[in-house]
């Protein structure tokens, strides 16, 4: 598939979200394309007020590569993010984007994000070996994290 069929594609998918908009607001996902590239999205999440992060605004940078969607999207935090899933660069790495999901079952899936700490995933990680060792002083760095998001 070449870059412009990759770009119809996903303008496509764009504006079946965008049908659903409503529903996808409520859930506090945003979506932003710039310049009309549908290759690149940019997914503001706004953490949910029963979770951790609450009060929280985080940019996520979906990438969608020339083989979607039999290869998923690649999921970059923008904003910096306090979680065991989330490496120092922004690399989402987590277990249940399986092969060949479509992005509007992948976005309600990001907000999970918000409630989950899968250690599995990177057991060795300092975060991870925090959440694991002293949950109270990782919620602490939670809330550290959610006031930065606010400046």
């Amino acid at each position: 598939m070449d870059e412009d069929e990759l770009n119809g594609i996903m303008e496509y998918e764009h504006k079946r979200i965008i049908e659903k908009e409503k529903e996808i607001l409520e859930f506090g996902i945003q979506i932003n394309i710039e310049n009309n590239n549908y290759k690149k999205w940019e997914i503001i999440l706004t953490a949910p007020e029963d979770s951790d992060y609450k009060g929280g605004k985080y940019i996520v940078e979906a990438e969608f590569l020339k083989d979607y969607p039999l290869v998923n999207p690649k999921f970059k935090f923008k904003t910096k993010i306090f979680h065991c899933n989330v490496d120092d660069d922004g690399n989402l790495k987590v277990n249940w984007l399986l092969k060949g999901m479509k992005i509007d079952y992948i976005l309600p899936r990001l907000l999970t994000l918000f409630y989950l700490q899968d250690t599995s995933v990177d057991p060795d990680s300092e975060r991870c070996k925090l959440y694991e060792n002293n949950k109270e002083e990782f919620k602490k760095k939670i809330m550290e994290n959610v006031e930065e998001t606010k400046k």
